[in-house]
Formats: C-alpha cells, sequence, structure tokens
C-alpha cells in the first residue's frame, strides 16, 4: 500500500523553495513515464535522490502545485518505474504527499 502524508503550509513551502539538483527533482505530472524513467534510472544508479512529480520547475509562472486528482491517476508512472524498469530498481518508497 503506498501512504499517504499531508503537509502542512510550512512544509509545502520548503519544499517548493528547495533548489534542484542531482539528488532531487520536480517533475511535472504530465510528463510521459518513459521520460520519467531516465531521471529514475539515473538516481538509481547514482546515490538516490528523490523525485517529485506533480510540481513544475521554478521556471513555470503559474501554481508549481499540479497535483494528481487521485492515487489512480499516477498507475501509469508506477507501472513504468516499479514494473517496467529493467532491473529492476531496489528500495524505492513512494508517497502520496497532500497539502498547500
Amino acid at each position: 500500500m503506498i501512504e499517504e502524508r499531508n503537509l502542512n503550509s510550512a512544509e509545502t513551502q520548503k519544499l517548493l523553495a528547495a533548489e534542484e539538483d542531482h539528488f532531487f527533482d520536480f517533475k511535472s505530472k504530465d510528463i510521459q513515464p518513459s521520460k520519467l524513467q531516465e531521471t529514475f534510472v539515473a538516481f538509481a544508479n547514482a546515490d538516490g535522490g528523490d523525485i517529485y512529480v506533480g510540481i513544475e520547475d521554478k521556471k513555470n509562472k503559474g501554481d508549481r502545485l499540479q497535483p494528481f486528482a487521485s492515487k489512480e491517476d499516477a498507475n501509469a508512472i508506477l507501472a513504468v518505474l516499479l514494473e517496467q524498469t529493467v532491473p529492476a530498481v531496489e528500495s524505492v518508497a513512494v508517497e502520496f504527499l497532500t497539502g498547500r
């Protein structure tokens, strides 16, 4: 089962203020799963990291938070990352974050 965690306002602002680097990346929820898989594998081949899907890059002028309407809306992405990545990536944690 995938855990869901509700972020408070301060946690959300801290997340949005974070800088992307070799261990931390924001991705649009509209990304093609195969394109996201490239970042996923790159992180797995390095020292790991955190990928946040549903948060637009800082260059986006609108609301950067673009969450999935439901967990089921993320199924295509999860299937590619967790079931179709070969070899499989070990020790992957998936968490759905909610809040504003």
